[in-house]
C-alpha cells in the first residue's frame, strides 16, 4: 500500500504514485544566431495572488524531474520549462536556484551571473530567440562585460534601459532589487503586456525582494511589487535545504527531496505538493519522515554540502 504523506494535517499526493525521471550527475560539457519574428503565443492572465479560490497550474500527469546535479542541467531545465509555459500562456517568468544556506559571503547578484550567462546561451542556442539581459545597474553591467567575453547577447542595467523601442524575443532580468520594482513594472508592461499574444519572454532570475516588512519602503511599493509578482508564474525553482532539496519544473508539482545516500541521485522524494509549502510545513515533511530524528545530523551537512561544492561547479 502507498504511503501518504501529511502536511499540516492535509494529506499529500503518494510519493510512489509518481514516475521519476533521473537528471544523474554528469560534467558540464558563439556567434550571434540571427533574429526570427517574434512568435505569438495563447493569451492567458496568470491567476492573481488575491484570488484564494484559484489553484495553482500544475500537471501531476507529468513525470517527475529529480534533482538536478549541476548549474548547467538547472539551466536546461528552466529553458523546457519556460517553453511548456509559453506553450499556456505565459510570458511572465521566475527562476530561483537558492543553494546558499543562508551564506551571505556573496550577493544575490554575484551568485545569480554564473547561472545568468548559462540560462541566456541556453536559450539563444535552443531557441534560436533574441536575447537582451538586464541587471539592476549600469555598474553591474560594465562589470559583467568585462568578465564575460564574445557574448552573443546584450547586457544593460535596468536603469539605463529604454523602454520605447524594445525588440528582443526574450528579456532576462538578473536579480532586480526592492527598490527597482517600478523600473521593472514598466519594463513588463513594455516588453511583456498581459493578454498579448506577442508578448515577449520576461524572465526574473533570482529577483531580491525578499521580505516586504523589512526592506523600508512604503505601503504604496509594497502594493505595487505585490500586484506586479502575482503576475509571474514560477517555473523554476531549487532551494538547498539543510536535509535536503525543494524543486519546481514547470509544468510539474513542488517536490520535497531528502539526502539519501543508498539513492543514486543521492537524494530521495518524500512529498510533492500543487503549491510551495512554507518553511514549517517543510520541517513537518522532515519530521514525518523522519519521527526520531529531531535535526538534521552532521553528516547530512556534509553531504549536502559536498552536493552544492559539485552543484555550483558544473
Amino acid at each position: 500500500m502507498e504511503e501518504m504523506a501529511f502536511v499540516g494535517g492535509i494529506c499529500a499526493v503518494p510519493v510512489a504514485a509518481t514516475p521519476v525521471i533521473s537528471g544523474g550527475r554528469r560534467k558540464n560539457q558563439r556567434t550571434r544566431q540571427p533574429t526570427r519574428p517574434r512568435r505569438g503565443y495563447p493569451s492567458y492572465k496568470p491567476p492573481s495572488a488575491t484570488d484564494n479560490s484559484a489553484e495553482p497550474q500544475t500537471d501531476n500527469s507529468t513525470p517527475l524531474v529529480a534533482v538536478p546535479a549541476s548549474l548547467e542541467e538547472s539551466a536546461g531545465l528552466a529553458v523546457e520549462a519556460a517553453r511548456a509555459a509559453r506553450k499556456q500562456g505565459y510570458a511572465r517568468l521566475v527562476i530561483e536556484v537558492d543553494t546558499s544556506l543562508g551564506d551571505q559571503t556573496y550577493t544575490i547578484l554575484k551568485n545569480t551571473l554564473p547561472l545568468a550567462l548559462i540560462l541566456a546561451q541556453r536559450i539563444i542556442r535552443d531557441e534560436q530567440q533574441d536575447l537582451l539581459m538586464v541587471v539592476p545597474d549600469s555598474g553591474a553591467a560594465a562589470l559583467a562585460l568585462r568578465d564575460w567575453k564574445d557574448i552573443p547577447f546584450e547586457i544593460v542595467g535596468l536603469d539605463r534601459l529604454r523602454m520605447e523601442n524594445l525588440k528582443a524575443d526574450t528579456y532576462v532580468v538578473v536579480s532586480p532589487r526592492a527598490s527597482e520594482v517600478e523600473r521593472l513594472e514598466k519594463l513588463a508592461d513594455a516588453a511583456s503586456p498581459n493578454l498579448s499574444p506577442d508578448a515577449s519572454s520576461l524572465i526574473m532570475v533570482n529577483p531580491d525582494v525578499v521580505d516586504m516588512g523589512v526592506t523600508g519602503l512604503g505601503f504604496a511599493a509594497r502594493e505595487l511589487r505585490r500586484r506586479l509578482f502575482s503576475t509571474f508564474e514560477t517555473i523554476f525553482y531549487l532551494k538547498s535545504l539543510p536535509w535536503g532539496v525543494l524543486l519546481r519544473v514547470y509544468p510539474g508539482p513542488w517536490t520535497v527531496w531528502l539526502d539519501d545516500t543508498s539513492d543514486p541521485t543521492g537524494f530521495r522524494l518524500i512529498h510533492q505538493s500543487p503549491r510551495r509549502l512554507s518553511s514549517e510545513e517543510l520541517e513537518t515533511v522532515f519530521d514525518n519522515v523522519n519521527p526520531s530524528q529531531p535535526s538534521p545530523s552532521s553528516s547530512m551537512f556534509d553531504r549536502i554540502s559536498r552536493f552544492l561544492s559539485l552543484y555550483m561547479k558544473g
